[in-house]
C-alpha cells in the first residue's frame, strides 16, 4: 500500500506501509525493513507476528522491481524472529504471498524456511 493508506475501525493505527522505489539498493532495503519492523512491533505489541512473505522482492522477478537475494530474505526472517522473541514469545506465522518467477520463488522459500529452522544459508 501507499504511505497514506490506513486501516479502518479496529485496525486503525496499525497499518504501516513503507513504499520503496523499484531498484532500492539491498542494504538500504534491509535498513528500512529493520526500522519499520521495530516501529510496527513497538506500536502494536502483538501476541504473534504474521508474515505475508512475498517473494516478488527478489531480483529477476517480473513484477517486483526490487534487487533482493535469497540471503536477504533469510536475514529479514531472522529479524522478524528476533522481534517476535522480544515481543511475543517467538510466535511467528509465515505464509506465502507472491513471487512470479518460479525458480526465484523456490529459492526464496528455501531461504525463509532455513531461517525458521535455524539453518544458516549455504550450509
Amino acid at each position: 500500500g501507499g504511505l497514506g493508506d490506513l486501516s479502518q475501525r479496529r485496525g486503525e493505527g496499525f497499518t504501516l506501509n513503507v513504499p520503496l522505489a523499484a531498484g532500492t539498493p539491498r542494504d538500504q532495503y534491509l535498513q528500512v525493513f529493520e526500522r519499520a519492523l521495530s516501529t510496527a512491533v513497538s506500536r502494536a505489541a502483538p501476541d504473534f507476528v504474521l508474515v505475508s512473505s512475498g517473494f516478488d522482492v527478489l531480483a529477476g522477478d517480473p513484477l517486483g522491481g526490487q534487487l533482493l537475494e535469497p540471503a536477504d530474505l533469510h536475514e529479514t526472517t531472522l529479524m522478524v524472529m528476533d522481534a517476535a522473541d522480544r515481543c511475543c514469545q517467538g510466535r511467528v506465522v509465515v505464509f506465502l504471498e507472491g513471487g512470479y518467477d518460479p525458480a526465484r520463488l523456490g529459492e526464496g522459500c528455501v531461504a525463509v524456511v532455513r531461517a525458521l529452522a535455524g539453518v544458516a544459508m549455504g550450509v
